[in-house]
């Protein structure tokens, strides 16, 4: 069933107008009067509902019923992701999103470049539709959120979690915490050309545990799809028999 994020209040029984956006989107899939489709609205439930007018663009649903969305992960994952390539960055976005990261934060490092400061809104806005679009696909109904652009030293001191990881391929790594059911992790993962030494070790004084994915150095959109599928294999969210 075909799924579409609204910002609005929703009622079970209320006939509700839907936003240009979605009515573009229901075009171009073709759908026609009575079908049924889904919405959310970040309050963690699913509305199902069906089309009950139809036009060029214009249309609206009656909202037939509730339910609960089971899709969040059991713990929250924070992923502070130093600022990459245009592509890499939102294809990092995308997929954090698929595997149930609740919260996004971008990062700059010693060897990021600066995104100007004019531009920063716009790219803040094009995140969160990466955001909605990978919601809609993958069925999460609570939006995973993208902070403004941060510095390395304030991520590291403010936004720590109850278990923190840095990506350090060339450093001795901790093992993974023997923590049952933890309430929240912070991962953070570097840039291209990696973290400085500094950056390594004011982080470990901060309390991030070093965490390398094998011999090989991998690309930073690659370490952070495989880091946090390990993070859900090991603390139960991935159910691996």
């Amino acid at each position: 069933m075909p799924r579409f994020y609204v910002d609005t209040l929703l009622n079970v029984g209320d006939e509700v107008s839907l936003p240009p956006d979605v009515v573009r989107h229901i075009t171009v899939l073709r759908l026609k009067l009575q079908q049924e489709i889904t919405l959310f609205n970040n309050d963690g439930h699913d509305y199902h509902a069906k089309i009950v007018e139809l036009g060029r663009r214009e249309a609206s649903v009656v909202i037939n019923n509730k339910v609960k969305n089971q899709t969040e992960a059991n713990f929250i994952i924070t992923l502070m992701i130093s600022l990459i390539s245009n592509d890499k960055l939102e294809l990092v976005i995308q997929k954090a999103v698929e595997l149930g990261v609740q919260k996004i934060i971008p990062v700059i490092t010693e060897k990021t470049q600066r995104i100007k400061a004019e531009r920063e809104a716009s790219k803040l806005e094009h995140w969160r539709k990466i955001i909605i679009a990978a919601s809609e696909q993958c069925g999460r109904a609570k939006l995973a959120t993208v902070s403004e652009i941060k510095e390395f030293a304030t991520v590291i001191d403010e936004d720590k979690s109850e278990i923190n990881y840095i990506l350090s391929p060339h450093h001795a790594a901790s093992k993974l915490a023997k923590v049952n059911n933890p309430q929240s992790i912070s991962l953070l993962i570097g840039p291209e050309g990696g973290f400085t030494e500094s950056e390594i070790r004011l982080a470990n004084e901060a309390g991030f545990h070093n965490l390398n994915l094998g011999k090989r150095i991998l690309r930073a959109e690659t370490a952070a799809i495989t880091a946090i599928s390990l993070l859900h294999c090991h603390f139960g969210d991935f159910q691996i028999n």
